[in-house]
């Protein structure tokens, strides 16, 4: 993971980015008219953020990172060196440095400007750059004539940023709640991202009981750790792509797509068929939750998601009591599930959460072998002609809490008689 290399100018500085880019640096992919019609190498998307921080009289440092993130994490990709070009840079420099300490700042200075709101700016600089950060300062005009001595000595300085990386790898706390069984996917995943580089990994295989108390204890086990991100895979469900590529996005709660049937019968006895992914849903009503229906436009801002694969900041858990525990009402029955409650109380806290509908899950579920062999002969065997007839009513799966009369209703429904 990277920390990114900080322009800050009062004037912009435009050429400095332009030879980051060529360097390899991301420097953004949208420019264009912001502080100075010249400066073409203006980030658009971090000018619109700052005009709208600095037009907020009260901001509060959560809500100026939830936006920030936003801005910066959510459209560049820390796996890569980058950097952003923006005059506004030195008006909250003091956010920036909070956010991140270890980056590079290089300053690009105009010693001979006699105009006022210039030397006001560069002041911003001065007051706004700690004394023990990474500062390097160099004269505008030299970088504006392509002094050789000026740009090697930048390009030589971001080369070092990028081989330090600035920082450590993102830490990952993966909790493997379980009943000493665990389906060979999962186990296979979990050797597979042992593998990766780019992270640091401990895994915990929970056997407590019940499930809550696995959960709540994988927690309390890792913020007793410096472990970055906590997620939780449950035993049957494995990631198709690595989640670790998630940890790079820095959200606060961010699940995977993992896929449910939804198949039963109404009070009449009538077939409800449909599925849809837990990982990723919207409010309805009060403790209520539909599926959220975009699957197909990568991450999404959400309601609620599920913990079959889920990933928490570290953040998230701090100050948060028993983050997972189910909501009863007067009779004893579970209202909402420990999944969806968490959801809740973690967005009254302040904090968002998305879902990634590029990354699903694997969902492994028992199957009964009778309703498995029927369907896949009436898919495969039967004429189309007669697959077609009942095409409409056609059942892949058998509820596996039917019983014995609903299973019978079940299939005849499929057969096309009367039930």
């Amino acid at each position: 993971m990277y920390d990114p290399v900080v322009l800050v100018s009062p004037v912009g500085a435009g050429k400095v980015a332009e030879w980051l880019q060529d360097a390899g640096f991301y420097i953004g992919e949208r420019f264009g008219e912001t502080f100075q019609d010249d400066d073409t190498y203006v980030d658009r998307d971090f000018a619109d953020y700052s005009e709208l921080l600095l037009d907020t009289q009260e901001l509060t440092p959560a809500q100026w990172r939830r936006g920030f993130e936003e801005t910066v994490i959510g459209r560049r990709s820390t796996l890569v060196p980058w950097s952003w070009n923006d005059p506004r840079n030195c008006q909250i420099l003091n956010a920036i440095t909070e956010y991140f300490p270890k980056a590079l700042y290089i300053s690009i200075r105009d010693k001979d400007s006699t105009q006022e709101d210039v030397r006001a700016r560069q002041k911003l600089i001065d007051d706004g750059l700690p004394k023990d950060i990474w500062r390097l300062d160099f004269d505008s005009k030299n970088v504006e004539s392509e002094h050789p001595t000026t740009k090697a000595a930048i390009l030589e300085a971001v080369d070092v940023a990028r081989k330090r990386g600035h920082g450590r790898r993102p830490r990952i706390y993966i909790n493997v709640p379980n009943l000493n069984w665990v389906h060979y996917s999962v186990a296979a995943a979990l050797l597979r991202y042992r593998l990766d580089n780019r992270v640091d990994v401990n895994v915990e295989l929970s056997t407590h009981r019940p499930y809550v108390q696995n959960l709540n204890r994988g927690v309390k086990n890792f913020m007793e750790s410096d472990y970055d991100f906590w997620l939780n895979m449950d035993a049957d469900n494995a990631p198709k792509r690595n989640p670790f590529d998630l940890a790079f996005l820095d959200r606060d709660v961010i699940g995977l797509a993992v896929p449910i049937w939804k198949d039963r019968l109404d009070e009449k006895k009538k077939l409800v068929r449909g599925h849809c992914f837990l990982s990723g849903m919207k409010r309805v009503t009060k403790t209520g939750y539909a599926p959220h229906q975009v699957y197909d436009q990568g991450i999404q801002e959400v309601d609620a998601v599920g913990s079959g694969c889920m990933m928490v900041a570290r953040r998230v858990f701090e100050g948060m009591n028993a983050p997972f525990m189910r909501k009863f009402n007067k009779e004893g029955l579970v209202t909402l599930g420990c999944d969806y409650y968490f959801s809740q109380k973690a967005k009254r806290n302040g904090w968002r959460i998305w879902c990634h509908f590029d990354y699903i899950c694997r969902h492994f579920k028992e199957l009964e072998l009778e309703s498995a062999v029927f369907s896949c002969y009436r898919s495969f065997v039967l004429d189309r002609e007669e697959a077609d007839a009942v095409g409409s009513q056609e059942v892949e799966l058998v509820d596996e809490t039917a019983d014995g009369e609903d299973q019978m209703a079940l299939r005849a429904q499929a057969q096309g008689k009367p039930v």
